[in-house]
């Protein structure tokens, strides 16, 4: 399409400029010429003249030639010069024929006396170089051209100089005369002509009769002077004064006649001084006048005013008559009468060489000198008019010293030419053997032949229009074209020859432009080669697979947004799930395999293993039911997978948080440890198992089914990953041989198939910093090296995120790339483009500049395109860290953070967003400034090299050192107050959100209180101190900072813009100064320079201000978990290798726990053993114990249990001190114990039921909330590809609109919510708009429904039934009655299909409520539990539970009250608070 274009537009350009023009009145002569040389210049583009107007590309140079031979042959030569050894064009013009004075008036001569008086070719020639009609004339006539030249000169103006150009003198030396033919004289006047008028006189030329008479006036009759050519028209002259009537008039002191075309001199009575043509014509001649001698002049409009020959012949006295006409027909006339006549004409030509014609002497201009004649202003003053008694001698013609012309404004665009011109001489004999070459007989045969080799040249060279206007519109033929196409021929042979005999004169001077276009076609090549390249990757990157789908993600997102707002882009699981497997015989195999009585069941201890980042493996159990080494009875496999088992978004581009194989871990392995030592020992010794086979690229374990013992320990070893993550996971999985090939592999059922890795970092955020930490004061960190050295820190954490380091250094190498083609290259192309391109006007320096132009730009396109700097990367990471942080935090962790829902949110939207575009931003683009500076300091030394002691360079020393000095001391003593502004807007930012948090989770009680109007005038105060205090204080700092640098460098600018005219240099070639455009362009390089620095030193001091935000952050991040506090805690074991790990299976709820209390087979629903809580983790020395050596005693026997037996319902009375509460949150791990273990068996799925809101999304479906749940029930609960999985599977695809309504409804949801009619859309309705209509109780009911549907093994009920009525109780249990018998309509439809191993898992539900709500709902034989002190649970019956007992202390502890409860959190974090 842009070629479509450039070629349109110049197609039209040259239409217009064709259809513009007007049809010039100029002859041009033919452009068929031989060439003269063998050897020609090629180096010169030869442009189209379309594109040499689009381009301003001058390549036409326009020549002039008069009607004189060596006009003619000097123009031809040069032509032949400029055409074959400059490579130019040429167009030589005649202007000769045409109406001047028209011509002269449409060029803007407005004075049309001047314009008329511009009449002979002379005059043309110095006028045609003003116009711009000709760009160089190499013979210029000054005196017969004078007013024209001076007319030029005139226009001259201080700011406008002389268009018109005089380079030096041609040589010759040129001078208008009278001449005669002397061959009709005697013999001995031949010998002795005449030389002067008196002797001419005095030897009887001018007396009548006489033998050596002239010719007289009236002998020659009238000429063929044709005035189509001239000044006059219809024979009347205007500048010869003629009347219409007489066609006389008077002129220059005589008379003129128009009719016989003559002019004759008056005497002081007004009369002819004698007897003219008129009058003999007319026969009234007086018999006392002399007959009139005959002075023939070709044309009265060829000489200036001073040059008149009128003057001349009126200054002699003599009886001299003006003849108009054509002087060589006449002189044919005078041959014929045998008598010769005078006559005007010049030297040199080869007119007066050839023919030996003698010149008349007149008076020198030195004895002219007499200001006599006054009697008109046109009168020369340089002469006096002749009387009796002095010499027939009038003053000589001027002297013509023949000098070259330019126009000027063609300078720029010819400079070869030029310098030709300007050195080109040639002498008196040099010029007149150029004429002469017209004569030789050897060019006229050379021109004849080619004529006859090209008959139809003269045609095709020579149009009518060209011969009308030479010929006057008279009768021609095509002779006559055929002669005039060989004159002009042969003066083009001539010069030729001429030239080649006379290379001296002219060869040195050949000094062709140098030009670049060929390099142009390179960087041509260049740029589309870029183009094609950038348009390559620019459409492969929006056509792209993975550009659309990215896209399409984000537009089926958005598309989804208003439907599930919290579950946008989340793929449901069974949904993506292929039943194919249900088909395959490998799967029938297997289902027919699981259905024998003999299916073993190997499983892991525990479902979870935590560990801290500092240890080097981690041990892990694998149980069996065999107890057999034969390793006949097949194989298992152990496999490790990075990340979380069945994410819910399993395509997620955040790899942060996964544990990897090779990055986080290496392949799992047999335990080495003391602890494992007894089984593993029993293992390797094996005969048939010496080695145990790694397979999977070294993920997986080929273990045997039968286990010595039936358990063996194995270890993942960790490896150092230095990026921060608060945690990472991977899980193991225990898979059938079938996945791995095997088709005689076992069935096999698992208890807990999946374990989970969660390994929490040991090291501080950002890069370990310790030992820089902040104590608590943010004072410590006002110190310009403790703000670096966090800033170091933090950068080494964010080159270790996925992609950043490289995205940061392809990105700088991107824009090290750019800012050398914006500084170093940028500033030599704009040289060029000053001194070449602009001053010089070369145009293929303004294109190559141009095609630079647009290289760097496409450049700049595709590294805007392709090339970021890992800004998004980083800001998702520093989000994640900080979300991730968060939701591992425990109830108790919460509540040592006052107000942390504002501080996270200040932190992962402002305090990220702040590092992203004030830390990470600016220092990319510190960066980049340093690459300009570095750029435009090189391009001063590349390109003064060896000018060093120049002042500028001096300058561009000095300057930018001393301004690094003199900013370096002044930034550092302003950082540590913006760091301090940092801090201060922090907290400001932290009072907006916690007053924003205030108006929209407490809108109820604001109206309440009908504060509506105070609360938001007070919020919008708050945002005020914000921005006071924050904003505006920042913005003020920096800005200062910004103009404080910027004004120096203003200063120094400005200084030097005024000593410009020190440094530019004074002529061309001086070196001890400068050019302008290196002037400039260093001047841009120096304040390039000084940009950016100023750039480079507030950037960095916003980058070092921002590490507020980064202690912000790291504040957070930092922070100690109950979880991660508990991980330090526990000692950890140094093997003999020097590795050290921790036995964390032990504190865990593990699948064998044994409790001697417990009836044999019989199994554990939770385990209490020593747990320990405290709730205050900031000050170790004054812990406040939530639980303190916590243990489960029965009431009767006063003996400690470890275990709660499975099966019916286990009630927890609820106390208001909210110690039931925590007990509940350490059951479900929502609180971590830093001591002891507790928790449900690992093999149970537990779902929990509250009132809490918190548990739904509010902003989703009905639909959602209550089957998210379900979703991800089945890979918790079933080992993946069994026949349990594949029917938990099908069971919830079996879950209809119409099953959950009825759920619903018998559990009791509000019709309100659910409608009192089914309708298959009563999902659809968002919780948002049922808010108002939700009590604890409908809260508790979606709860339940939520739960039920994922089908426990524990159903944790909290507070259900405390604020119901015992109606609403009663049908309560009942429902929980057939939950636990396997018996609840829908739920349990298909229960014997789930039973894992043929054994079906009995169910437990845990209630915890207030005595009213669970007193007369449990059965006798059913557990309660009730506090009796901080370390103690007693276990009850109903009967006894709600007793006295309930509120017996032992050994003197307290009970932990509601008051001390709630002033847990009373010694939170001075790091949090006020933030």
């Amino acid at each position: 399409r842009l070629g479509i274009f450039l070629w349109l537009l110049l197609f039209f350009s040259t239409k217009i400029e064709h259809s513009c023009a007007l049809e010039s009145p100029i002859e041009q002569l033919p452009t068929f010429k031989p060439q003269c040389f063998d050897e020609v210049y090629t180096g010169r583009p030869n442009f189209s003249p379309g594109l040499e107007k689009f381009l301003s590309f001058r390549n036409t140079i326009k020549l002039e030639v008069a009607w004189w031979e060596t006009s003619y042959m000097l123009t031809h030569a040069f032509s032949i010069l400029l055409t074959e050894k400059l490579g130019y064009r040429t167009e030589i013009n005649d202007f000769t024929k045409m109406n001047y004075t028209q011509f002269a008036m449409e060029n803007d001569i407005t004075n049309a006396s001047f314009a008329n008086a511009l009449t002979s070719s002379t005059m043309h020639a110095y006028m045609n170089l003003y116009f711009g009609t000709t760009s160089m004339n190499p013979e210029l006539w000054p005196a017969t051209g004078s007013i024209a030249k001076k007319y030029a000169e005139s226009q001259v103006t201080k700011t406008l100089p002389n268009i018109v150009q005089y380079p030096g003198t041609l040589g010759p030396t040129a001078r208008n005369g009278w001449f005669f033919d002397p061959s009709s004289l005697s013999e001995d006047l031949k010998a002795d002509p005449f030389t002067s008028l008196a002797m001419i006189e005095e030897k009887g030329g001018f007396t009548p009769g006489h033998a050596n008479a002239f010719t007289l006036s009236h002998e020659l009759g009238v000429g063929n002077f044709n005035i189509a050519y001239h000044t006059f028209a219809d024979g009347v002259a205007s500048g010869l004064n003629c009347s219409g009537e007489t066609k006389l008039g008077e002129y220059l002191g005589g008379q003129s006649d128009c009719e016989y075309w003559r002019w004759v001199p008056l005497d002081d009575e007004g009369n002819p001084i004698c007897c003219t043509y008129r009058n003999q014509e007319e026969g009234s001649c007086d018999t006392a006048l002399t007959p009139c001698f005959a002075m023939v002049v070709g044309d009265p409009g060829w000489l200036s005013p001073d040059e008149k020959n009128e003057k001349r012949a009126l200054m002699s006295g003599l009886p001299i008559e003006i003849v108009y006409g054509d002087t060589k027909s006449f002189l044919e006339t005078a041959e014929g009468i045998g008598k010769p006549f005078l006559f005007y004409w010049w030297e040199p030509d080869l007119f007066i060489d050839g023919n030996t014609f003698v010149r008349v002497n007149m008076l020198d201009e030195i004895y002219c000198a007499h200001e006599v004649l006054k009697e008109e202003s046109v009168y020369s003053t340089y002469g006096f008019k002749h009387d009796e008694s002095s010499a027939n001698a009038p003053c000589e013609f001027y002297k013509d010293t023949l000098e070259k012309g330019t126009h000027s404004p063609d300078a720029l665009y010819f400079s070869d030419a030029f310098y030709l011109l300007q050195q080109f001489t040639l002498d008196f004999d040099q010029i007149w053997q150029l004429a002469n070459f017209t004569n030789n007989s050897t060019i006229a045969a050379l021109a004849d032949e080619i004529i006859s080799a090209n008959p139809n040249a003269a045609l095709s060279e020579v149009p009518d229009s060209d011969m009308d206007s030479y010929y006057g519109n008279e009768s021609w033929n095509e002779t006559d074209r055929t002669e005039r196409f060989k004159m002009h021929l042969s003066y083009n042979l001539g010069a030729c020859a001429w030239l080649k005999e006379n290379e001296a004169l002219w060869k040195e001077y050949i000094v062709p432009d140098e030009f670049i276009f060929n390099e142009c076609l390179i960087v041509v090549c260049i740029a589309l080669g870029i183009f094609v390249w950038v348009a390559g990757q620019s459409m492969h990157f929006f056509n792209s697979t993975g550009y659309k789908v990215l896209l399409q993600k984000a537009l089926d997102a958005l598309e989804q947004f208003t439907i599930a707002p919290v579950f946008v882009g989340k793929v449901n699981q069974f949904e993506s799930i292929e039943m194919t497997p249900l088909e395959s015989s490998q799967f029938e195999s297997m289902k027919n395999k699981s259905s024998s009585s003999k299916v073993p069941n190997i499983s892991f201890c525990s479902t979870l293993i935590s560990a801290l980042g500092d240890e080097d493996f981690i041990e892990f159990t694998v149980t069996s039911s065999e107890r057999s080494d034969d390793a006949n009875k097949g194989f298992f496999y152990v496999t490790i997978y990075d990340g979380v088992f069945r994410s819910e978004v399993p395509n997620s581009r955040s790899k942060e948080s996964l544990m990897q194989f090779g990055r986080d871990y290496s392949s799992p392995q047999l335990s080495t440890s003391s602890i494992a030592s007894e089984n593993n020992d029993v293992f390797c010794e094996s005969s048939n198992f010496k080695e145990v086979e790694v397979i999977n690229y070294g993920r997986t374990l080929k273990l045997p089914i039968a286990l010595p013992k039936g358990a063996l320990t194995l270890q993942l070893p960790l490896l150092t990953n230095k990026l921060y993550c608060s945690v990472r996971e991977a899980h193991a999985i225990i898979e059938s041989g079938h996945k791995y090939g095997d088709e005689d592999a076992r069935a096999i059922t698992s208890d807990i198939p999946v374990l989970t890795f969660n390994v929490h970092t040991a090291r501080r955020f950002p890069n370990n910093l310790e030992a820089q930490k902040s104590k608590g004061d943010d004072d410590d960190m006002l110190t310009i090296v403790g703000i670096w050295k966090i800033l170091n820190a933090f950068g080494k954490d964010c080159f270790r995120v996925n992609q950043v380091r490289w995205q940061f250094f392809s990105y700088q190498v991107a824009h090290l790339i750019l800012s050398m083609l914006d500084t170093f290259v940028w500033s030599l192309l704009m040289t060029f483009l000053i001194d070449f391109g602009l001053s010089l006007k070369k145009t293929d320096w303004c294109l190559m500049v141009a095609l630079s132009y647009l290289s760097i730009e496409m450049i700049r396109y595709h590294f805007s395109l392709h090339y970021v700097n890992g800004d998004y990367n980083l800001k998702v990471y520093l989000e994640s860290v900080l979300l991730r942080k968060f939701v591992f935090l425990s109830a108790g962790d919460v509540s040592q953070i006052p107000d942390h829902e504002s501080i996270f949110r200040v932190a992962a939207l402002t305090d990220v967003g702040a590092l992203i575009n004030e830390m990470w931003t600016p220092l990319h683009n510190i960066l980049i400034q340093l690459y300009r500076v570095i750029g435009a300091f090189s391009f001063l030394l590349y390109k003064f090299q060896g000018q060093l002691y120049l002042t500028l360079i001096k300058v561009a020393w000095i300057v930018p050192l001393g301004f690094i000095g003199f900013a370096s001391v002044y930034m550092a003593c302003r950082v540590p107050r913006g760091f301090a502004i940092g801090v201060q807007e922090d907290h400001l930012e932290v009072i907006i959100f916690s007053s924003m948090y205030t108006i929209l989770h407490n809108s109820r009680i604001i109206r309440e209180l009908r504060q509506k109007m105070d609360i938001i005038s007070n919020h919008f105060d708050k945002l005020w101190y914000k921005i006071d205090g924050g904003t505006f204080e920042r913005m003020y700092h920096c800005l200062f900072n910004t103009w404080f640098l910027q004004t120096i460098s203003i200063v120094i600018a400005a200084m030097l813009y005024g000593m410009a005219s020190s440094m530019i240099q004074d002529w061309t070639g001086d070196t001890n100064n400068v050019t302008v455009g290196q002037y400039l362009v260093s001047i841009g390089a120096i304040r390039q320079l000084l940009a950016g620095l100023v750039q480079i030193f507030v950037l960095f001091s916003s980058v070092l201000e921002s590490t507020s935000k980064i202690k912000h952050i790291a504040d957070l991040v930092n922070f100690e978990t109950s979880l991660e506090r508990r991980l330090r805690n526990h000692h950890g074991i140094e093997t003999d290798e020097g590795y050290f790990y921790r036995d964390h299976e032990p504190t865990n709820p593990c699948l064998n726990e044994k409790d001697t209390h417990m009836a044999e087979g019989e199994e554990y629903v939770l385990v209490i053993d020593g747990a320990t809580l405290d709730y205050n983790q900031v000050d170790p020395k004054a812990p406040q114990y939530v639980f303190k050596n916590l243990e489960l005693v029965e009431h009767r026997s006063r003996k400690s249990r470890k275990c709660l037996p499975r099966g019916g319902i286990i009630g927890i009375r609820r106390t208001d001190d909210g110690a039931s509460k925590v007990l509940l949150n350490a059951l479900s791990h929502e609180d971590i114990c830093q001591k002891g273990k507790i928790g449900f068996s690992p093999d149970l799925y537990v779902a929990r039921a509250d009132t809490s809101k918190s548990a739904l999304y509010m902003n989703e479906t009905l639909w959602q909330n209550l089957v998210m749940g379900v979703d991800c029930a089945a890979f918790k609960k079933y080992q993946v590809q069994t026949k349990e999985w594949m029917e938990f599977q099908n069971y919830r695809r079996r879950i209809t609109p119409r099953h959950l309504y009825k759920l619903c409804k018998r559990i009791g949801l509000n019709a309100s919510i659910i409608g009192k009619n089914y309708s298959p859309a009563f999902g659809e309705i968002s919780m948002d708009c049922c808010e108002e209509l939700m009590d604890s109780n409908q809260v508790i009911r979606i709860r339940l429904v939520q739960a039920l549907l994922q089908r426990p093994d524990v159903l944790v009920l909290d507070g259900v039934g405390d604020e119901m009525e015992q109606s609403e109780i009663k049908e309560m249990v009942d429902i929980f009655r057939e939950f636990l018998d396997y018996k609840l309509d829908f739920i349990d439809d298909d229960a014997e299909k789930l039973a894992v191993g043929g054994k079906v898992k009995k169910r437990t539900i845990v209630w915890v409520a207030y005595q009213r709500t669970i007193q007369d709902q449990l059965k006798s034989d059913e557990i309660v539990l009730v506090q009796t002190s901080q370390s103690q649970f007693s276990m009850c019956g109903k009967d006894t539970a709600f007793t006295n007992i309930a509120h017996v202390t032992q050994k003197g502890e307290s009970l932990v009250s509601a008051k001390s409860f709630n002033a847990l959190s009373s010694k939170s974090s001075k790091s949090f608070r006020g933030r």
